[in-house]
């Protein structure tokens, strides 16, 4: 790698690390605050205490190992905390530190998906510091550096299979992949989208399917030490988390398009997070708070009530549609109006490019189909479960590309003051 690449990206990841510093500090707050309380964090953070005291995956001492939530990222803040102990504001900062490589990562990808084009990437990874979805998390205890850090390591392995189906790059892309779902379940939406990328991309219907199942057969086994300890506590199947059927019936049920769900207190961001706010679920409330309730069967329950009342009232099946698709591309909630201006500018702002940058690279010898599959995959979990910008964030990676696509078109387009001279 030439020098000045090396100088160019140690200055972005500077700057992105203080972009990401000072963004939280101004519009958020202080580095050594706690979790949120009734948020998701509060749970990763117990989670990890417990790792670190060596109580295991579960709630507190006297509660059963649980499969509630997905592994990694409590394994993961679990690991900070082994080394510096539990401090918030060590953990922050090595979100930021993370959040702000991904953006010398989106340098990589945007150079194996555009055939080494530098203009190309080096406008991506720029935008990239910029574009809120790419940071803006990252200085809560939630799952977004980790699963943008794991999208992008994803990518970038699939890249490398596209140029090379090696055994390495087979090998790299199946553990990318599982390690991305033990963060956020709903990526298995990528997964499964990438069999129909292995056919476009490999031309040839047994070559395409021999590398996808080498795939999957690889991320089957990067699953398997998390799903052998699910089976060795619960007897059951656990692949990634026992919350996909609570998280269905509290993205899809009557009160969602009922209005007035300012009253539900378990109300955020398109869905209902506390079963016992959920219709036919309210039997559940004490149970739901309990050290011994069964997280299997409460799951099962709502499963079944979110089939039941799909099944039962498909009119209601478009306007639930509808609203998830609306609030995917929306600014939805900021009460901060710097926030806001800041989704508005630099993340809605960026849409117009990036769907520009998606023809122009229809052009290309080989397009960057991943992208597009990435962003499907995406927009299809959020119909299915429930869509917020939080679950926007999966498609950064390709709206950071596909932007940076249609910049350096537009900038290849516009004359310069030699062509004016030598005309």
């Amino acid at each position: 790698m030439r020098k000045n690449t090396v100088f160019l990206l140690c200055a972005i990841f500077i700057i992105a690390l203080a972009v990401r510093i000072a963004s939280y500090v101004v519009l958020v707050g202080g580095l050594s605050d706690g979790p949120i309380p009734k948020t998701d964090a509060v749970e990763y953070d117990l989670l990890a205490r417990n790792i670190k005291s060596g109580i295991g995956f579960r709630y507190g001492p006297e509660n059963p190992p649980t499969a509630f939530r997905p592994p990694l990222y409590p394994l993961f803040i679990a690991s900070i905390y082994s080394v510096f102990g539990n401090n918030y504001t060590v953990l922050r900062m090595a979100q930021f530190v993370l959040s702000a490589f991904c953006c010398c990562i989106v340098w990589y990808l945007a150079c194996l998906l555009t055939e080494n084009n530098r203009r190309v990437a080096f406008l991506a990874a720029i935008i990239s510091i910029v574009y809120p979805s790419m940071f803006y998390h990252s200085g809560f205890f939630l799952t977004e550096s980790l699963y943008i850090f794991l999208i992008l390591a994803s990518c970038c392995a699939l890249a490398r299979l596209q140029g090379h189906a090696s055994l390495m790059n087979r090998l790299l892309s199946g553990i990318a992949l599982a390690l991305l779902c033990l963060v956020r379940p709903n990526a298995v939406f990528f997964v499964l989208f990438l069999s129909v990328w292995a056919l476009l991309v490999f031309g040839n219907v047994k070559k395409a399917m021999g590398i996808y199942l080498s795939v999957i057969i690889v991320f089957l086994l990067a699953l398997s030490p998390w799903m052998i300890r699910n089976y060795v506590h619960f007897k059951k199947l656990v692949p990634f988390s026992s919350n996909g059927g609570i998280n269905l019936w509290g993205a899809n049920n009557p009160r969602i398009l009922g209005g007035g769900l300012e009253k539900y207190e378990a109300w955020e961001g398109g869905i209902i997070y506390d079963v016992c706010y959920l219709p036919g679920s309210e039997d559940l409330e004490a149970e739901w708070g309990s050290k011994d309730f069964d997280q299997f069967e409460v799951d099962r329950r709502c499963r079944k009530l979110a089939f039941d009342y799909l099944r039962n009232n498909p009119q209601d099946i478009p306007r639930l549609l509808a609203n998830k698709f609306k609030r995917f591309w929306s600014v939805e909630i900021r009460n901060n109006p710097w926030e806001r201006a800041a989704f508005i500018l630099f993340d809605q702002g960026m849409i117009p490019f990036a769907i520009l940058g998606f023809f122009v690279s229809l052009r290309y010898r080989k397009p960057p189909h991943l992208l597009l599959f990435l962003l499907l995959s995406v927009q299809a979990s959020s119909l299915v479960f429930f869509a917020n910008t939080r679950m926007r964030v999966g498609i950064a990676p390709s709206v950071v590309i596909y932007a940076a696509i249609g910049f350096g078109y537009i900038f290849n387009r516009m004359p310069n003051k030699r062509d004016k001279i030598t005309g």
